[in-house]
Formats: structure tokens, sequence, C-alpha cells
């Protein structure tokens, strides 16, 4: 696979441009493989110095209005504008049209080295039609090890609000897939699946659990995978939530590890969720990235 048959697509406002500025900064130091491809940030808007940035690290800005959404998605958006970077993410192949698979990131992630493009290629290679997507329940993260149930019972309220009972449960009795950096063929049914699913569980989780809004794309993005079995798994090294704990910064190497399993691990992709509440913590363990 050359690096013109795959774009990186990147999702921003300006609320979010430090963590794009980060991911840009560590692309250009630590991925060449990543800083080599055709690079899409797909926006809301954006202040004009952010624009000129992002294109100075050689990616083509995309601005889409609210009007890409129309009825109860319109609505949330407009309430929540965060919304606007989740909901776009089924449509980016219609939006980055000439590449046969795509690459999403989160702005809030950062990279460590050069791993990511090979393994995803070769991830790629086992289906054509499959999402591949690294798990949120794994042994490298200390919530998994120290309190499964407590992640189950939260997928649980994630899905509650969108699906039926038995459905719910069947979604939530397994591990949940991030949705904050995953691969897809262009050509994938996943998309339209995808799309479908968000137009019918972000109204209901809107209706009647509204505080879990912020996971309706990601919900939806598992309830195609639950359904339909579209997905190849990712290893977490490289989408690593560092809200899942199990993480640190060694004091020999300065990089940033997975500590939990022995002998620790090298994270490729640096992933700080739950960034408005952990902020403070990330900056104290060194987690953020430095230049």
């Amino acid at each position: 696979m050359s690096d013109k048959e795959i774009a990186l697509i990147l999702a921003c406002d300006d609320g979010y441009f430090f963590h794009l500025k980060n991911l840009l900064l560590s692309i250009a130091r630590n991925a060449p493989s990543l800083q080599a491809m055709d690079k899409f940030c797909i926006s809301p808007g954006m202040a004009p110095e952010h624009v000129e940035f992002i294109r100075s690290h050689g990616v083509t800005y995309v601005p889409i209005g609210h009007d890409a959404f129309d009825g109860p998605l319109r609505q949330i958006v407009a309430q929540k504008p965060y919304t606007f970077c989740q909901f776009i993410r089924p449509l980016f192949p219609r939006i980055v049209t000439g590449y046969e698979h795509l690459l999403y990131l989160d702005c809030d992630i950062w990279v460590q080295d050069d791993r990511l493009l090979p393994v995803i290629t070769q991830a790629l290679t086992y289906s054509p039609r499959r999402v591949v997507a690294a798990p949120l329940i794994s042994h490298y993260y200390e919530s998994t090890i120290i309190s499964a149930d407590k992640n189950l019972e939260v997928q649980r309220n994630w899905v509650h609000g969108g699906y039926d009972i038995v459905l719910a449960e069947a979604i939530a009795n397994r591990t949940f897939f991030s949705s904050g950096l995953f691969a897809l063929p262009a050509r994938s049914p996943f998309w339209d699946l995808w799309w479908q699913e968000v137009l019918e569980v972000a109204p209901r989780i809107q209706m009647v659990n509204r505080e879990f809004i912020h996971f309706a794309e990601q919900t939806a993005f598992n309830g195609v995978i639950a359904r339909h079995g579209l997905a190849t798994v990712l290893d977490p090294l490289y989408n690593f939530h560092c809200n899942a704990g199990g993480v640190a910064r060694s004091t020999n190497t300065g990089k940033v590890c997975s500590v939990m399993s022995k002998p620790m691990q090298e994270i490729c992709v640096v992933h700080l969720a739950g960034w408005s509440g952990l902020q403070d913590s990330y900056r104290e363990r060194r987690l953020v990235y430095e230049e």
C-alpha cells in the first residue's frame, strides 16, 4: 500500500487546537511515514492563524458548515458544538474522496514513534470491509485489572439510552472499541451502517440520557461492530487511552510506557482521553507531548 492509497483524516475546531498542534508537532518529529501522507482536517471553522499553522504542516483544511447535518443532529450540534467533530466521522468518505483507505486520529492524540502506519497497513489487508480499531478493555489498562465490573457498568450507561434492553446488554457485555483512532476502507459498508446508527441513536440518547451524548457516535460505532462483526482488533499500544491508567513516563528513556504488564512497553500512540477532567494529572505525570 502506497502513501497515496491512504489518507490521514483529522477533525478539529478552535477549542481543541492545542491538541491538534501537539499532534502535528509529534508527527513531524516522530513519525515520517504519517508526515508523508496526504492529510486533511475537517472543521466547522477555525481561526485564520490556526488554519495557517496546520497548512504549514502539510494539512489540507476542509471547512464544513453545520448544514452537513439536518433535523435532530443539527439541533444537538447547535447545543453541543463539540459533537460536530464526532458526528461528522461516518461521512469522511463523502468529504475526502479518491483514496482506497482512510485513517482517522483524534486531536487529543500524539505519537511517539513511526510504528502506526505499518501496523494499520497490515491490518487493513485482513478484510476489505472491516474497521481497524483498538478495544477499551485490555490487560494494559489498570481499570481493566482493578475494576472490570465498573468498566462494564460504564458501557451499560452508554448504550441503554440508545438501544432496547436486549441489544443494549449484548453490546455492553463485550469490550467497546475506540472510535478515536480507526482505519477503514473507503468503500466499506461500515460507513453507511455507522451513519444510519448515529442518525437513530444520537437523538434517543439526547432525549433520555443526554449526559452521555458525547459518547453517542462511539456508541453507534460499537453498535455496528456488535451487529455485523466488522472489526479487526488493533493492539491498544497503538491507541492507548491514558484515562484507563497503567501508564507512566519512564525516568530512564523519557518515553511514555504501558506499565501494568511486564516488561514495560513503549506506547506508540498516546491518547489523552477525558482531557477536561484529567488535564492536571496528565501534565503532572508528563503524559502531554513535550518538544
